[in-house]
C-alpha cells in the first residue's frame, strides 16, 4: 500500500523468493502485490528492499496447505505498472516485474494491487491519517482529489489480471481487497480526525476495494473482499480487536497503517478455503 520511502528506517530488513521452475508433481503458487500482501514489520522480515515477511498472508496459505513451490515477490510501493514492468526502489535500485515469476505451470496466483496507482493510498494516508492537526485543508478535500481516478484504476487492475492469464493460462486467480483502517462510522482515538473526515477516509477505503472486486468480476476471476469480514477490526477497534496499526505499532505486528499480524492471520484463513482445492489437486501429469 504505502510507497517504501514511507516504510524506509522503520525496521531492521531479512529474503524469500522461489525459483522460476517448479519440480514435477508439486503446485506452483505465486503471491503478487503491494504492501498489503508484503507484510513488512510482521515477525520475521526478509532483508531486501522488498521486506516481505514469512508471516504474510500468503505465507500462512502456502504453510497451511503444504505448498511445494511457492514464490512471493510482494513489495511495499508496487503499482500495476510495477507489476508489469518492474519497480524502481527508493535507492534507485531496480527489483525486476512481479508477473515474470507467473509461469505457464503455475496453479494458484493470488494479488492485492492497484492502491498505489496515481497514489490513490498514499494520499488517502498523507492527506488524512497523517495530516498535521493545523492543516488547513481537510481529509475530504484531499480525497475529492483522488477519487475520479477510480476507474482508470480498475481498468489497471484488468490489464495486470489479463497478463496473469496469458503467462498462466490453468491458473487460479484470485484478487484479495484491503483490510479497512477507518471505520464507518462512529469516532477514533488512533486518529486525530472529525467524524466528517474518518468517514470520509472509510469511504475512500471502501471505494478503493470495491474497485478491486469490480476488476475482478469483469475479468471473472476470484475476489475475496475482506471489507465485510474486517467490520469491528479496524484500527480505531482497540489492539484487542484491530487488524491493523494505527499509527503506533508494536515491535514485530507490522508497520503503521498496515496490517497487524492478526490481521495477515486473519486473510489467510479466509483465503485457504478458496484455493485449497486447487492447492490440493494433484498436479496435471
Amino acid at each position: 500500500m504505502l510507497v517504501v520511502a514511507l516504510l524506509a528506517g522503520a525496521m531492521a530488513l531479512a529474503g524469500c523468493q522461489g525459483s522460476d521452475e517448479k519440480p514435477d508433481n508439486t503446485i506452483r503458487y505465486v503471491a503478487l502485490g503491494d504492501s498489503a500482501v508484503a507484510g513488512a514489520g510482521i515477525k520475521q522480515s526478509d532483508d531486501e528492499p522488498c521486506l516481505r515477511s514469512d508471516h504474510n498472508y500468503p505465507s500462512l496459505v502456502a504453510d497451511a496447505l503444504d505448498v511445494g513451490d511457492f514464490v512471493d515477490v510482494s513489495c511495499p510501493g508496487a503499482t500495476t505498472d510495477d507489476v508489469l514492468y518492474g519497480q524502481t526502489q527508493a535507492d534507485g535500485e531496480p527489483t525486476p516485474p512481479q508477473i515474470e515469476k507467473v509461469t505457464q505451470d503455475t496453479d494458484v496466483v493470488t494479488i492485492s494491487i492497484g492502491g498505489n496507482d496515481d497514489q490513490y493510498i498514499p494520499l488517502l494516508f498523507t492527506g488524512c491519517y497523517l495530516r498535521p492537526n493545523n492543516t488547513p485543508t481537510t481529509c475530504q478535500a484531499a480525497l475529492a482529489a483522488v477519487t475520479p481516478r477510480l476507474p482508470e484504476i480498475k481498468t489497471n487492475i484488468i490489464g495486470v489480471i489479463d497478463e496473469i492469464k496469458k503467462q498462466a493460462p490453468s491458473a487460479q486467480i484470485v484478487v484479495v481487497t484491503y483490510l479497512p483502517i477507518a471505520p464507518e462510522s462512529g469516532t477514533c482515538k488512533a486518529f486525530e480526525l472529525g467524524g466528517d473526515d474518518l468517514k470520509a477516509a472509510a469511504a475512500a477505503e471502501r471505494a478503493m476495494s470495491a474497485t478491486m472486486q469490480q476488476a475482478a468480476e469483469e475479468s471473472g476471476v476470484q475476489v475475496l473482499s475482506m471489507t465485510d469480514a474486517a467490520e469491528g477490526h479496524d484500527a480505531c477497534s482497540g489492539t484487542s480487536n484491530a487488524w491493523t496499526n494505527a499509527i503506533n505499532v508494536a515491535p514485530g505486528d507490522g508497520t503503521y497503517l498496515h496490517p497487524r499480524a492478526v490481521g495477515a492471520e486473519a486473510v489467510a484463513k479466509a483465503l485457504e478455503p478458496l484455493v485449497k482445492k486447487k492447492l490440493t489437486a494433484p498436479a496435471a501429469g
